[in-house]
């Protein structure tokens, strides 16, 4: 719409228009407190509720996946979908069971799906053998083991990306989002390589004020973090990396 296109335009790098070959995978690069977390949960639920699952044999109940660093932050957008679900009674009809990890659904047509939360693994092996709607990776630029001193990143969100990758059903969607953190990632090189373009990923980014700028207490958050820490501040929430190492 009018009103909302030039914003578009800005997030998408200055593109009019997406390839359609390259809309499968999304990489959002976000400023802090922009909404991340609940974007992940209001996706999660929309896929696991509308997606086409019809080529899932009988007994097979495929996945939305949500993946963060570590095990609480993975389930924060698990919460989150629970807490939405809940507020709609057509949707809290279907829910069939839930923890603070998982939520599994009867869908209208009968199929059962499930929404799980999972912490980053070594080569993905938490992820591996499931049938998948859609997956989220949370804050993938951290997903690096070397945040925790291990100087071999023998965690990394490309390992991941690539156990989920083969198991993501026909028309299913890969997300990759994350507050920028200046390390080598393939968060990182997948939005290089398409901001702008989007040749083989939808790159998108949205710093906090761009999309929250009309919250004043958002603004507030964001005056204050320039005026403590203008460097953390400019990556945080303005998702600029230059001149960081």
């Amino acid at each position: 719409p009018p009103d909302e296109r030039e914003l578009a335009v800005t997030m998408f790098g200055g593109l009019d228009r997406v390839d359609h070959a390259a809309r499968k995978y999304v990489n959002l690069m976000l400023g802090r407190g922009s909404g991340k977390t609940t974007m992940c949960a209001a996706y999660a639920v929309y896929q696991a509720v509308t997606h086409d699952i019809s080529k899932c044999g009988p007994g097979d109940v495929p996945y939305v996946i949500v993946v963060a660093p570590d095990k609480e932050t993975a389930k924060l957008s698990v919460r989150m979908a629970r807490e939405m679900v809940r507020g709609q009674p057509a949707l809290e009809r279907l829910v069939v069971s839930d923890t603070d990890q998982m939520m599994q659904l009867r869908r209208p047509d009968g199929r059962m799906v499930r929404i799980e939360s999972f912490a980053a693994t070594r080569s993905g092996t938490a992820v591996r053998g499931r049938t998948i709607i859609a997956f989220l990776l949370d804050e993938s630029a951290f997903f690096t083991s070397n945040n925790e001193g291990n100087k071999d990143y023998a965690v990394n969100d490309k390992d991941i990306f690539r156990a989920l990758k083969p198991r993501l059903l026909p028309n299913g969607k890969g997300m990759m989002i994350s507050t920028p953190w200046p390390v080598e990632s393939l968060f990182s090189e997948m939005f290089d390589h398409n901001w702008g373009k989007c040749l083989t990923a939808v790159a998108i980014k949205a710093p906090t004020l761009l999309v929250r700028g009309d919250d004043p207490d958002i603004c507030l958050m964001v005056e204050d973090e320039l005026a403590k820490d203008p460097e953390n501040a400019r990556r945080e929430l303005f998702c600029e990396l230059e001149g960081f190492t």
